[in-house]
């Protein structure tokens, strides 16, 4: 398929709110002072686009990448800084109007063959000239045509990523989301069954409580947990056979099944719980309820009946909708129509499940318009989308390569990158690797066909085939026992061993030998770093009070622990109170000249094309224009000008900012030079006077003594997200003089 036709398809694409935002590629370079604004451009989660396993991140600007930051250690580390905007890489410009993620994506491909030896050659444009950085990464390969069938470079991705998720898991089996464990269980390699096997004891034991009568507890949304659980506890048992966690299966198909709505699909929550029927969940827990019928456990014909009939209403009517809602259009949306070829497939149904693949495959170009994440899109999308002609799979692979390339982190794990929903401020997602690299890593262990919902033939695994995988996965395991007895580390060992002995149960001489070479005391004492440093770590936002942060510090001196150690690693990466040099005061900032609500614009309104040549500059005769005092009401569609001149008797020394209230897509100009760009701002409180958006430091050289003009162009959209704000500004400096107080 023509690739600049797909790129124009591409509507999802993050045109939205960030295309319309600055130059082009192609267009003169951006102003050396210029800085990016958006209200939730620095949120630890929700916008930050990250550029692959260069460890950067940053976000979409047109046909530009504006670089936000990197990881203290990561490749890119040293060579990209805030503000920075990549233009090109590997001595190729990004086409005008091109989509810069996938020209990036694709050079990172480039890079990662032998014949490049991983250097990634970014063009960057830092302080107004265009210069290069060179990123090395590990070499991985290039991929294969038939990617990620026969291909070294994917089963060396889904090492990493599955690497990843063990040494992000807790000794005791947790892996933070639900998800995770699908693709250590995924993998066909042995030295990850012991966290298969611990990841699924840990389910087994955190169950669902009861509340009094049959109803089960209802906190939470509990669909979403105990789908993926079962889901996974089903997979888990047809694969290895474990008896420790039937209990737990029969549990949680009894609680799946009271939680069914009359229609036949689930709500957030149980017993029926939410707003009604969310039909990805619901399709999770059916899923789930399938798997767990063939691992043996008995589910209510009746529960199965319904559900099988309401998502049946769906096929050749379009693709899953919501809840209980007529189908919507076409195109996949949140991977149910992928989720719904998995299970007709399970129930014999092939037909309806190839018509429900192919919709999943040809609707790639809108696996990002999806609500609140895709994270669905990427984790079914191609798991399902097997089911349809090999052809059409086929194209929904090659299509999606360059999404799963610059996801792929430094780290090993992967990303779901933000949504048009997400940037356009309606709804929050979490896209840090621990919480998605489960998800978004199954397209890589599709080739193995370990798992029932990645192609394995029907019914337990073959006793043969379990006993030489268990045997397998029992030396691997002891091997693991006795490194992290030799580096101290007991109580991984502990937990290690006593999930080893719930699956062997003979008695084996090596494991009662282990068992006596760990050490109880430092059980005892990682009980106690637990203790400390579990609050800090669940506190909301990552933002600790001053005992939480203390009792964190604790854990972390008490030496070579587990949780000493992870405590000293989470410490940097939290959002902790910062004193303030104002003598525990924030920053004052004072107006440089008037203030807002006084300054007299001139104001220009036009329909399309460019700003008016030389009209932010000093010397630009505006006589004509029509007058107003701030605050100026933005008129729908079209753009806007207002340009004010204001007088300074000296040059501020310090910090100079700008108060602002605007719509999004607004660059504010000082003395004809760009010094903010505002895409989406953030709404202004009641008794507030605007944001205050701090300038480049060398903006502070643009001021001059006497005239300078302050200009704001308003280049229209926005409405999707809202009424538009009034456009006001002026320029504020940071008062010293408390600081120089406190200094002497």
């Amino acid at each position: 398929m023509n690739r600049q036709r797909t790129a124009a398809e591409a509507a999802c694409l993050l045109a939205g709110l960030l295309a319309a935002c600055g130059h082009s590629a192609g267009g003169a370079e951006p102003s050396p002072c210029l800085v990016y604004y958006h209200r939730r451009l620095d949120a630890p989660q929700e916008l930050r686009l990250r550029l692959g396993p260069t460890g950067a991140w940053g976000w979409r600007n047109g046909s530009m990448i504006v670089v936000r930051g990197c990881r203290p250690v990561c490749p890119a580390a040293g060579l990209l800084r805030p503000h920075d905007l990549i233009v090109g890489a590997n001595g190729r410009r990004f086409p005008e109007d091109s989509d810069p993620r996938r020209e990036l994506a694709d050079a990172i491909t480039e890079s990662e063959t032998a014949a490049a030896a991983g250097r990634l050659v970014l063009s960057v444009v830092r302080e107004g000239r265009v210069r290069e950085a060179t990123v090395v990464l590990p070499v991985m390969g290039r991929y294969s045509p038939t990617w990620p069938f026969d291909c070294p470079k994917s089963r060396k991705v889904l090492h990493n990523a599955c690497r990843f998720l063990a040494d992000a898991q807790r000794p005791d089996g947790e892996t933070d989301y639900f998800w995770n464990p699908l693709l250590l269980l995924a993998s066909p390699e042995a030295c990850f069954g012991d966290n298969a096997r611990r990841a699924a004891h840990h389910f087994a034991s955190d169950l669902v409580p009861r509340d009094v009568g049959t109803r089960p507890y209802t906190k939470g949304l509990t669909t979403w947990r105990w789908g993926y659980k079962l889901l996974y506890l089903s997979e888990y048992f047809l694969r290895t056979g474990d008896e420790t966690v039937r209990p737990a299966l029969r549990q949680l198909a009894d609680f799946l099944s009271l939680s069914q709505m009359r229609c036949g699909s689930w709500g957030h929550r149980a017993y029926a719980g939410g707003y009604g029927a969310v039909n990805q969940t619901g399709m999770t827990a059916w899923l789930a309820l399938v798997l767990a019928r063939e691992a043996g456990v008995r589910v209510a014909p009746d529960v199965l009946r319904r559900s099988e009939a309401f998502f049946a209403r769906f096929l050749r009517r379009g693709s899953v909708p919501y809840g209980d809602h007529v189908p919507y259009g076409s195109l996949e949306n949140n991977g149910k129509c992928a989720l719904a070829a998995s299970i007709f497939s399970l129930l014999g149904r092939p037909e309806d499940s190839r018509v429900m693949a192919s919709v999943a495959c040809l609707s790639y170009h809108a696996y990002e318009q999806a609500h609140t994440s895709s994270l669905w899109s990427w984790m079914w999308g191609p798991v399902g989308g097997r089911f349809a002609p090999p052809d059409e799979h086929r194209t929904l692979l090659d299509e999606v390569r360059w999404y799963f390339e610059l996801a792929r982190t430094d780290e090993g794990g992967f990303v779901c990158q933000p949504s048009p929903e997400n940037i356009s401020g309606r709804t929050w997602k979490v896209s840090k690797p621990r919480f998605t690299t489960g998800a978004m890593g199954l397209v890589y262990a599709l080739p193995y066909r370990r798992l029932r919902i990645l192609g394995r033939a029907g019914g337990m695994v073959d006793p043969a085939v379990r006993k030489r995988e268990r045997e397998a996965d029992a030396r691997a395991t002891v091997a693991a026992i006795r490194a992290n007895l030799a580096e101290g580390n007991d109580y991984l060992a502990h937990e290690q061993l006593s999930a080893l002995r719930r699956v062997l149960k003979e008695g084996r001489p090596e494991l009662a030998e282990l068992a006596k070479a760990i050490r109880t005391d430092r059980l005892a004492a990682e009980k106690q770093a637990a203790e400390l440093y579990q609050p800090g770590l669940n506190a909301r936002g990552w933002r600790l009070d001053d005992d939480r942060l203390v009792a964190m510090r604790k854990a972390a001196a008490m030496g070579n622990l587990y949780y000493a150690k992870l405590a000293r690693k989470v410490l940097p990466t939290l959002i902790v109170p910062k004193p303030s040099v104002y003598n525990g005061r924030p920053p004052k900032w004072l107006p440089l000249a008037g203030g807002p609500g006084t300054q007299r614009w001139a104001v220009r309104l036009w329909k399309e094309g460019p700003m008016p040549k030389g009209a932010a500059a000093v010397g630009f005769d505006a006589a004509a224009w029509p007058r107003q005092t701030g605050p100026v009401p933005k008129p729908k569609g079209g753009q806007m000008l207002v340009r004010g001149r204001f007088r300074v008797a000296s040059v501020p020394e310090g910090p100079v900012a700008v108060r602002l209230v605007c719509p999004p897509n607004t660059r504010v100009y000082l003395n004809g030079e760009a010094v903010v760009e505002v895409v989406l701002p953030r709404p202004v409180k009641a008794g507030e006077e605007g944001m205050t958006i701090p300038l480049h430091p060398k903006a502070g050289g643009l001021l001059r003594r006497g005239e300078n003009v302050l200009a704001v162009h308003c280049r229209g959209g926005g409405e999707e997200v809202g009424s538009l704000p009034p456009v006001d500004a002026c320029l504020v400096y940071e008062d010293r003089t408390e600081a120089e107080e406190v200094e002497r």
